[in-house]
């Protein structure tokens, strides 16, 4: 089954301000849908999106007012991707665009997982929203559980922008996230001084700001279990059992930190270790790395 095409020729027909309607049922997308109109209005009476493709899945809204409301989506996903199509709703139009849209909403959208370990055990390849170069949006009501990526990511100069009240759980990255890249897009070497250093034209297309962030209820499960007292010598390999009994979204390593370590030794304590301090240390790490430690 696949909806895409007829979806998209519908989409593609609509006038300025005009709503699609989606009447409950659950509609196949193999492919991106794009949304060009400007003031068009997806809305969900009771309608499923299925994803069929983890490689081109998003719903776009890619002109100005553009906007979809209370759709529950579901995706197949693979490895995690990167890009705006590979996540499930996306505010974009292309890269290079230097004007910014304006007035989408994204609202009362439910962005669900199937079981773990099957094709649907996320719901979105990359982020499960994602705002590009908007202004003036509004992203709020919506449930996001189990994207491969950020849950909600704001980026490449977004602004005046209202994420409020949404549900955000057991993402593969970021739950809310607002991020600004310079040109070379790698967050490994971006820091406030080196976007500070670019050019005011390139900062202002990459700089995320004036964006309020409030009544969202974020939780990732396994933070939780991450928090959970796993005490003893064994103490890291409860943790990962405890990990695995759960179920997880993507798949996982952990480095056994050396905070942690000092911190079952010695408590609050400053100073060198003692010696039966550091024999504890020794035996905790030394059961850390035959319990599965990356290192």
């Amino acid at each position: 089954l696949d909806d895409a095409a007829a979806i998209q020729a519908a989409l593609d027909g609509l006038q300025p301000s005009q709503w699609l309607v989606f009447p409950a049922g659950t509609y196949h997308q193999s492919k991106r849908l794009v949304v060009r109109t400007p003031g068009a209005v997806l809305w969900s009476e009771g309608a499923t999106l299925h994803a069929t493709n983890p490689q081109d899945q998003a719903v776009m809204l890619a002109a100005d007012g553009a906007s979809i409301y209370n759709f529950t989506l579901t995706a197949v996903t693979g490895a995690r991707l990167t890009t705006p199509w590979q996540s499930r709703i996306a505010v974009y139009d292309r890269a290079d665009r230097t004007t910014h849209l304006r007035g989408n909403v994204i609202r009362g959208n439910r962005l669900l997982h199937g079981a773990p370990g099957s094709a649907t055990a996320n719901s979105a390849s990359a982020a499960g929203i994602i705002v590009y170069r908007a202004d003036a949006f509004l992203v709020a009501g919506n449930e996001v559980r189990r994207s491969l990526a950020d849950g909600i990511h704001v980026t490449a100069g977004s602004r005046n922008g209202r994420v409020l009240g949404n549900t955000v759980r057991e993402t593969g990255d970021d739950m809310i996230a607002m991020v600004s890249y310079s040109g070379s897009g790698d967050w490994r070497s971006e820091t406030a001084q080196s976007l500070a250093a670019i050019g005011s034209a390139e900062r202002d297309k990459q700089l995320v700001r004036n964006v309020l962030i409030a009544g969202n209820d974020v939780e990732d499960s396994l933070m939780l279990i991450r928090t959970a007292t796993y005490r003893g010598e064994h103490g890291f390999g409860q943790w990962l059992s405890a990990m695995e009994r759960h179920g997880v979204a993507v798949n996982v390593g952990s480095y056994l930190g050396a905070t942690t370590v000092r911190g079952y030794a010695m408590g609050r304590m400053e100073g060198a270790p003692s010696a039966p301090q550091l024999d504890t240390m020794r035996a905790v790490v030394r059961n850390a790395m035959k319990d599965g430690a990356f290192g």
